[in-house]
This record gives structure tokens, sequence and C-alpha cells, in this order.
């Protein structure tokens, strides 16, 4: 899961200058940006850079022409398949604030009883937010460059619902409380979701999905997302809450829901930290303080 593409540590510890104010879950800022599928492709640069075919079939979403030999500089330049954004209760993202939401981010394909799915409610959320940290921490921008994979493609069991859990939407856990498996029962009116959490604490010094962990978890999620305690001494940078939500367009049975990586439970997300840098500082301004860009 490494990928050798370490920025300098002058440019690095220029990323850890901005420190956050102290936010906590009951004055929790959030924004979104929507982005659908724009290439299949047996290529991983983040696990297997420079390597084709990858060890399984992968679909992307944001940042287009992902190749084997992808970098930061060419996923910045390269596109979005990402069409709307929201700062969540305050307004809309702006055309250019969306083209500028250039994030990788790739997930094994999905099938249905062997067939890819492909629906027009299928598509990515790339969700920020400072909800679920401890209370009181401060936060730091997300590193340009970092690449973490959440989840396991080699899992022989359901993951920890804290790294990956399904529902029928954030709004409806009441009724349809979060599992770590796949929902059976979604209403087409509340399509079958996945949440992806990435690690939320850095050590401050590479880029890599080994320079980022979970900080203890407070709670699983078994009607909310989950919420986690300070990060530990080794990795004491406070990222913000970030979530790879797939929204599959899936209701009803899906006992036949499976990945090119295997069963459900391998499901994984693959994240590389290459939004445009103006729109991405600007984008984390607004969590900390709630000014908008």
């Amino acid at each position: 899961m490494v990928r050798f593409t370490f920025r300098s540590l002058l440019s690095v510890a220029a990323v850890m200058v901005t420190m956050a104010v102290a936010a906590g879950t009951a004055d929790a800022r959030f924004l979104s940006v929507v982005c659908f599928p724009n290439q299949n492709a047996q290529v991983d640069p983040i696990v297997s850079p420079g390597v084709k075919p990858s060890a399984h079939l992968h679909t992307f979403y944001s940042a287009r022409n992902v190749t084997e030999n992808s970098t930061v500089q060419s996923l910045e330049a390269g596109g979005t398949s990402c069409t709307r954004g929201a700062f969540a209760g305050a307004r809309n993202m702006t055309a250019a604030e969306v083209a500028g939401s250039t994030a990788g981010m790739w997930i094994p394909t999905m099938y249905l009883n062997g067939v890819e799915v492909k629906n027009s409610g299928l598509y990515m959320a790339d969700y920020w937010s400072t909800s679920g940290l401890p209370s009181g921490v401060t936060i730091s921008n997300y590193p340009e460059g970092l690449a973490v994979v959440a989840g396991d493609a080699h899992s022989t069991g359901p993951p920890p619902k804290h790294v990956v859990y399904w529902n029928c939407g954030g709004d409806n856990t009441a009724q349809y409380p979060s599992l770590n498996v796949p929902r059976n029962d979604c209403p087409a009116t509340k399509t079958l979701q996945a949440h992806i959490t990435l690690p939320e604490c850095w050590d401050g010094n590479g880029l890599t999905t080994n320079d980022v962990t979970y900080g203890p978890v407070a709670n699983e999620g078994f009607q909310q997302a989950p919420t986690f305690g300070k990060c530990p001494a080794a990795f004491p940078i406070q990222l913000p809450h970030v979530q790879m939500i797939l929204h599959t367009g899936l209701s009803g049975n899906v006992s036949g829901l499976s990945f090119s990586s295997g069963p459900a439970y391998t499901l994984h997300g693959d994240y590389w930290q290459t939004w445009k840098q103006s729109t991405l500082l600007a984008a984390e301004n607004w969590l900390r303080t709630g000014k908008l860009p």
C-alpha cells in the first residue's frame, strides 16, 4: 500500500503551518462534492505504481484519466468527474470550486449477482467534516499528496464499522441502523450507501498510508458516524474527518453484492489528496472558521 512519492520535508512542514481552531461535534461543519464514475481500469497508482495490470479492476471517481503512472501534478491538472458540491447549510459550491475537486478516488468495481452495477444512482460523495473528532481538538490541513487506503482487499470478514459501514442514508439511521455488512432492506427511496472512513491522524512526516492511523474509537457508529478520541502520540496531527460515501443506487436484497476484490467485506477505498490547492485550502478554512471563500 506504500507509494514512495514523498515531498521534501520543507514542503510537508509548510502544510502543517496552518493549524485549526478548536472544533467539536456540537459546532461541526460539513462540505461534500458529488462525483460520478469516469472509468474502469486495472491500475492502482497508490498500491501498485507503474504496474499494469494491478491486482483487480477499479472504478474511478473524481480525478480523470488515472493511470498506473499518475502523479499528484497530473491528477490536479487532469480534470474531474465531480459535478456539484456544497458547504452544508451555507451555499452551493461554484463551478470553479467543483472543478478544483480533483482528488483521486477509486474502489474495486462493484457487482450484483455477477453483473457490474451501473445505474443512475451510482456516485461517490467526497465528504469532509469536523464531526466525530474529539472535543477541543485542533485540526491541520490535509497534506497535498497524501495517499491512503481505507479497508482491506484481503479481509476475511467484515471490517470494523469505524472503517467501513453500510446504511440506507445518514438521515435514516434510526430506522435503518448502520451495519458493517450491506443492508438487505433499503427501500427504493433510501438506497444503500457504503461509508469508507479515512484515517484522521497523521505522523507529520510522510505521505503514505503507513503515515496515518485512526484515533481511539469512541463510538463505532451503530446509528451514526464513528467518533474518535485524541490522536496517539506517534500520529499527533489531527486531520479533518473525511469519508468516501458510495451511493450504490441499490435497494432491497443485495445478498449477491460483491467487488472485483472479492466478497462485499473486501470493499476498500483508495484516496489520493490531489485537490487543487487553492480549492482545498479555501474549503478547509471554511471547516475551521465558518468563513466562506
